[in-house]
């Protein structure tokens, strides 16, 4: 049976290196052990149904290097374990069809190859025949900017469902007003796009926090945060009413939680200054003080003469940049919830709006009959 290697990146060899890039899985996320699957059936299965495809294996995949081979090699990395979000390409390389970008004609995009071409080209390799990858010209270079450049377009993706969703309403109105039966049908058709792509965008979020293992602290419950507010001596500072401690932080509303705790910690640490009431560096006069100065001649230095940073400062910065990260994902999840909520509004008035039209289209056709009628009972009288 036909082999592959997981490996990141195959050994010394004097043969030339096709490289590329290969995306696990189809859906929203991705496993290893649903990778292997696909990798040895050469078939592919959607993360909805399970991610993790059945049936007969094509070729075997091992992690160790074989002692000797009698025809070309490929070599993998895979997902690590566990299950993840389906946003990260992975590297894939084979020796013995020359140097390059792979290709493919499943993908036709130079440098990126898919999961179900692996089991076909490792038995073309195996039989030394032509398989269904290629090489182009091209090298490393060139696949880190086509990764770079897939990662924005996946980026992208949550403002595009915005704007989808806003096209999506003016549509249902357009046909609400028109009594339109083909723009009845494109709601109920791009309602039901928007629920699959907004369940998605939702999923995501969720795995996506998932992977991060973030788990509130004793302290992240009105109560226990409101004494540590009190001992700190704050003003003007408002417990959460939410309550993640000791919970897992696996969805929007939880990171926003989680994130209104860490802002109060962060206050906590720097006597109640936000980060534009600090100074850059610690005042030589009063290092205890969180304030600081920007003043460079009036900073503690260390032993090399150099001004210290201020760390009350610094702990707001690393505390920003988290709490950003957790209420986008909030964010992302109410506009996922959003989309969904639309996509249902437009498939019930799509299907609302298609009755009217066809009734309306029933009297009509019924209408103009009657009065056909009474002109040929005239015409005969006449």
């Amino acid at each position: 049976m036909p082999v592959v290697v997981v490996t990141q990146r195959p050994g010394r060899t004097a043969e030339p290196i096709a490289v590329g890039l290969y995306a696990p899985g189809a859906g929203a996320t991705v496993s290893r052990a649903g990778a292997l699957a696909s990798i040895e059936q050469g078939k592919v299965e959607n993360a909805l149904l399970g991610g993790r495809p059945h049936g007969k294996r094509k070729i075997r995949v091992t992690f160790a290097n074989p002692s000797t081979r009698t025809s070309g090699i490929i070599y993998l990395a895979l997902p690590p374990p566990g299950r993840h979000s389906n946003d990260r390409r992975y590297e894939i390389a084979i020796v013995g069809i020359g140097g390059g970008l792979l290709t493919s004609a499943s993908t036709r995009i130079p440098g990126l190859v898919a999961v179900t071409d692996i089991a076909d080209e490792a038995r073309s390799l195996a039989e030394h025949r032509g398989g269904p990858l290629h090489t182009t010209s091209g090298g490393s270079l060139d696949l880190l900017r086509l990764d770079r450049r897939l990662t924005r377009a996946h980026d992208y993706r949550t403002g595009a469902l915005a704007i989808a969703v806003g096209m999506l309403a003016a549509l249902g109105a357009v046909a609400f007003l028109l009594r339109s039966r083909s723009l009845s049908r494109a709601a109920i058709v791009f309602g039901a796009g928007a629920l699959i792509l907004s369940i998605d965008a939702r999923s995501t979020v969720k795995d996506e926090l998932s992977r991060e293992h973030i788990v509130g602290s004793e302290d992240m419950s009105p109560e226990a945060i409101q004494a540590g507010i009190e001992e700190a001596g704050l003003t003007g500072v408002d417990a959460p009413d939410c309550d993640v401690a000791n919970k897992p932080i696996e969805n929007g509303d939880d990171a926003r939680c989680f994130s209104q705790y860490m802002r109060i910690h962060a206050l906590e640490s720097s006597g109640g200054l936000t980060y534009a009431e600090m100074g850059r560096f610690v005042a030589a006069d009063d290092p205890e003080n969180p304030a600081g100065t920007n003043d460079e001649a009036a900073a503690l230095t260390d032993e090399e003469g150099n001004p210290v940073p201020n760390a009350a400062r610094n702990t707001w910065v690393t505390e920003t940049a988290l709490s950003t990260a957790l209420n986008q994902s909030y964010m992302a999840e109410q506009l996922a919830l959003f989309g969904i909520v639309v996509g249902i509004a437009l498939v019930l008035s799509g299907v609302g709006f298609l009755a009217l039209a066809l009734g309306g289209a029933l009297r009509r056709s019924k209408a103009e009959a009657t009065t056909t009628e009474k002109a040929e009972e005239k015409a005969v009288l006449a």
